[in-house]
């Protein structure tokens, strides 16, 4: 699996997405009210924490540093959340430019080949996160 800049808590990217177009907060939460009405889910059980550390898959997450779209932090959450994966940083491609990218591109077949590629993100109690 490979995930391009991925968002790993809805609510805060719906906030987001609701300050880029200029919908007040109290909107943005009634947004995701009417979500959660049509599909019968909380918003919230989509965050990476809930789903992330049971993923069997080896997975690529791919994020710049610079992403001013999605925090480069969840797109690392991702990374460190699910066993297996690995996290590969870029800088100065900001969101839109990620997935286009040669380098990226070049990493993400050298990944689907089963070589290893990026840095594998872990936990612990003495360490928030760190690499390995």
């Amino acid at each position: 699996m490979v995930l391009v800049a991925p968002a790993a808590d809805l609510r805060a990217a719906g906030g987001r997405f609701g300050q880029m177009i200029g919908l007040a907060p109290p909107l943005v939460a009634r947004m995701f009210e009417g979500f959660e009405q049509q599909i019968g889910v909380a918003v919230d059980s989509f965050a990476a924490q809930h789903h992330a550390p049971r993923m069997a898959t080896p997975a690529l997450v791919v994020h710049d540093l610079e992403d001013d779209d999605v925090p480069w932090e969840e797109g690392e959450r991702y990374a460190r959340l699910w066993p297996g994966a690995r996290l590969l940083s870029t800088t100065g491609l900001g969101h839109h430019r990620v997935a286009g990218d040669a380098t990226v591109i070049e990493a993400t077949l050298r990944f689907l080949r089963g070589e290893v590629v990026g840095a594998r993100v872990v936990s612990s109690p003495n360490l928030p996160f760190g690499f390995s």
